[in-house]
């Protein structure tokens, strides 16, 4: 029988191993869309150009760097979505 605490393990596991497939996604169709294969850019809704934004949500002393290269954004999104999976829950 599975306890309470590995069933919330292995969904946590699931749930960020999600984000990852759905944030890599965007990124590689962002990537595409760059028609003169130049450094990918992302823009907002007044067609500024933007980078991603890094985050470590802790409440009020919550931190973000804004203007994260997509490249190392995407390093950043596969290693955790490798970790994930193997956590030690998910096989």
């Amino acid at each position: 029988m599975l306890t309470k605490e590995t069933c919330v393990k292995i969904w946590n596991c699931h749930n960020e191993i999600d984000k990852c497939h759905e944030l890599l996604k965007g990124l590689k169709e962002s990537i595409a869309k760059d028609k003169e294969r130049r450094e990918p850019t992302l823009h907002n809704a007044f067609g500024e150009n933007v980078g991603l934004q890094l985050g470590v949500p802790s409440g009020p002393d919550g931190h973000r760097i804004f203007g994260v290269n997509i490249d190392l954004g995407e390093k950043i999104t596969t290693g955790n979505k490798i970790e994930r999976t193997a956590c030690g829950v998910i096989g």
